[in-house]
């Protein structure tokens, strides 16, 4: 990746964010257009690895749990709300890891690259959803169930942001909500063995892809290619 690629020594986060001299969002739509493949999303999962982010960032898993929650509920938050919240703050002080003009836009085309990508799947004939669930030993050490853990806390988060959701649900986006937040459960049998865990999710999303009327930062849906 062009400069984007993280350390990946072991050390404690920073807890520091600093002030930006541009507290602007980006302009989503112009971000995020070229293509995404493997290897920029081993870029993005190892630079979100990088110590130097501020305590409570998020990591790949979090990330694509918090992306897809943004894409397949109607949550409707603006630039300035979610954004930030990538990099654990609640406004635009940018964190010392975006510090740098050209990382700052490196990251952010990035990351609507990769939010572009987990729609395209939604939108393809049949959909597809390939979570980085699937390959958990390629970015963490750590236990796999942690790491689903981790994808259902990032789905949480985009939840929690919005604080006036009315809207009424039917039962199969009900249930689909029900079997993601039962992937957080420690206590799962399901979360022992990564694979099971990950189809949950899988057929969860799928599930709320069906019925979503929105994909929030990218705009409306697309009426020609509507999932059927």
């Amino acid at each position: 990746m062009r400069g984007g690629r993280a350390r990946t020594h072991s050390a404690s986060r920073s807890s520091h964010s600093a002030k930006s001299s541009e507290n602007l969002a980006p302009q989503l739509a112009a971000l995020g257009h070229s293509p995404f493949s493997m290897h920029e999303l081993d870029s993005l999962a190892r630079w979100l690895q990088d110590p130097v982010w501020p305590r409570g960032s998020m990591n790949i898993y979090t990330l694509e749990g918090y992306l897809t929650a943004l894409l397949v509920m109607p949550l409707g938050l603006r630039t300035g709300i979610w954004m930030p919240s990538i990099w654990s703050e609640n406004g635009w002080n940018i964190p010392l890891a975006l510090q740098v003009r050209e990382k700052y836009h490196e990251f952010m085309e990035l990351v609507i690259g990769y939010m572009r990508s987990i729609d395209a799947g939604f939108l393809a004939s049949p959909p597809r959803f390939e979570t980085v669930l699937e390959s958990t030993g390629r970015w963490s050490s750590r236990p796999a169930n942690l790491s689903s853990q981790d994808w259902v806390k990032g789905f949480g988060k985009a939840l929690h942001l919005c604080l006036h959701l009315n809207h009424v649900f039917d039962a199969n986006v009900k249930a689909a909500l029900h079997a993601i937040a039962v992937q957080a459960d420690e206590s799962n049998k399901l979360n022992r063995t990564n694979g099971k865990a990950s189809a949950a999710i899988r057929q969860a999303v799928f599930a709320l892809a069906q019925a979503r009327t929105s994909r929030g930062p990218l705009s409306e849906l697309p009426t020609v290619t509507k999932i059927k």
